[in-house]
């Protein structure tokens, strides 16, 4: 393990080196021997590599920090960083570190695109008197965006979005790391994981991305508010106030700052963005600083044209400048929010309910069989968790068809599954012709109910109050599981 007193104590640390292969080196088969091109090689080899240390050796980019190659999960070596340091104590890698004056940034994005689009400007602005650390929660996904083409492509889109992040940096005059996690649609593939992870998996990613803020110890850290319907970007934001949380006096002295994700906050309400900041700030809104960026943001669009195994920029560039149109000037601008000590929730209330959690889990225990209209992403763990909860009720589940490929493997005996028309207005008139036939409670969960007019919209053409809703189902498992652990405490619930 390595030891958090030595990191602080270390100027600058070890772990900020970047492992480069000796060139006098070379890997035959599980031999290193010394070579001098084709002019000498050594008739016994230097060292005998097992599987596990070929693959370490072999992923040595003359890229990556020496801290990342800790969290290559795909590397099975208890500890990457010593077997490292033995190498380079042998001559066969080096490790160079680069030093500077100025004040070191810290900037965690969730995916390998968040820090250029969100505050590509504001980092472009300040380069001269700032060194900028981008840090990726994720590293590995196989997400395109010709997604049906590259889902069984994790390694190449993995590798292509690693090479368009370090490139992107390179132009932003930014180190980068990467915490290596999966993306949302590889963790849905791969492990059946929540949309919103549980405490201990938020939990791991903090102490992870602690581990490199130690390494860096910057003056100022910037984390994402997470203005999106995107699972990840919440995960990063709760992994990042968690670990300031966990670590209050290590951060005591140091500038957090939390800024607006773009473009997406384009598409969200304000009133709920303003809602979430409060509660981080514990009913104080943090201190706005709007920078300008007018004369960086073709630059920034340049660089972010970089990510184009994501999206093209042709698509993006008028959302990129309608979410940075901040006042009534022609002026360009990105926000961020200076935190005080402490901070509020680690997950902030996401969603809006019409009762009581206590309420609804109260409506839902007493009753034998419910209607759940379901318009929003489908995930197996989060219906198993309600089961677990409830085993009792049967739920007459109603999805959208573009649901159907996700959920198509979901099997339940309490669970009826019925798909229906994606389009809004057609789940109203759903809506509307359950309360006619049925006595049941139906719950509501879609993403257009986030807005005022939907939520109206949907009240009015309701003949009854609906019993619940909401537009993100796992915000809403997350609250029911907290509060059934709460009022069960020696249960333990298996998912």
């Amino acid at each position: 393990m390595i030891n958090l007193s030595n990191i602080l104590d270390s100027k600058p640390s070890k772990q900020l080196s970047i492992p480069t292969k000796n060139m006098n080196f070379s890997l035959v088969g599980d031999e290193l021997y010394f070579q001098i091109g084709n002019i000498h090689s050594s008739s016994s080899p230097l060292l005998k590599l097992t599987p596990n240390e070929i693959q370490l050796y072999n992923n040595i980019d003359g890229i990556r920090h020496l801290i990342e190659y800790e969290f290559l999960s795909y590397i099975d070596i208890s500890s990457k960083y010593s077997t490292l340091i033995k190498w380079e104590e042998i001559g066969i890698i080096e490790l160079p570190t680069l030093k500077s004056n100025h004040k070191k940034v810290v900037v965690f994005e969730p995916h390998m695109d968040d820090a250029a689009l969100s505050v590509g400007g504001t980092i472009l602005s300040q380069n001269n008197e700032k060194d900028f650390s981008i840090i990726s929660m994720v590293g590995r996904s196989n997400y395109t965006s010709y997604p049906n083409k590259s889902a069984n492509h994790t390694h190449q889109v993995s590798k292509i979005r690693r090479n368009e992040s370090i490139l992107a940096c390179k132009l932003l005059n930014a180190d980068y790391f990467c915490l290596e996690e999966l993306d949302q649609p590889l963790r849905w593939a791969l492990n059946n994981q929540p949309d919103l992870l549980p405490y201990e998996e938020i939990n791991r990613i903090s102490k992870k991305l602690f581990r490199i803020i130690c390494s860096i110890n910057p003056c100022e850290i910037w984390i994402p508010l997470a203005l999106d319907f995107h699972a990840d970007h919440h995960t990063a934001r709760n992994a990042a106030l968690l670990m300031i949380s966990e670590n209050l006096q290590y951060f005591q002295n140091k500038k957090i700052i939390i800024y607006e994700d773009q473009p997406y906050s384009v598409n969200f309400p304000e009133k709920l963005k303003e809602r979430m900041l409060q509660q981080i700030g514990l009913g104080t809104k943090p201190k706005l600083l709007r920078n300008k960026i007018t004369n960086k943001h073709k630059e920034k669009l340049r660089i972010n044209s970089i990510f184009s195994s994501q999206f093209k920029i042709d698509t993006m560039k008028d959302t990129l400048i309608l979410a940075a149109e901040k006042e009534e000037s022609r002026d360009l601008y990105e926000d961020q929010w200076q935190l005080s000590l402490p901070i509020g929730p680690l997950e902030p209330e996401f969603w809006e309910d019409n009762y009581k959690t206590s309420i609804i889990y109260n409506l839902i225990k007493k009753s034998d069989e419910i209607n759940i209209i379901k318009f929003d992403f489908f995930i197996d763990y989060d219906f198993e968790l309600f089961i677990e909860i409830f085993p009792h009720v049967k739920v007459n589940l109603y999805l959208p068809k573009k649901e159907e490929v996700r959920s198509r493997s979901f099997s339940a005996k309490s669970v009826e599954k019925i798909y229906v028309h994606n389009n809004f207005y057609e789940m109203v008139k759903l809506c509307d012709h359950l309360n006619k036939k049925s006595d049941k409670p139906t719950f509501i969960f879609a993403f257009e109910l986030v807005w005022d007019n939907y939520r109206s919209y949907l009240s009015q053409h309701s003949k009854k109050d609906l019993a619940y809703v909401s537009f993100w189902f796992s915000s809403f498992i997350t609250a029911l599981n907290k509060y059934y652990l709460k009022i069960n405490p020696n249960y333990k619930i298996t998912n």
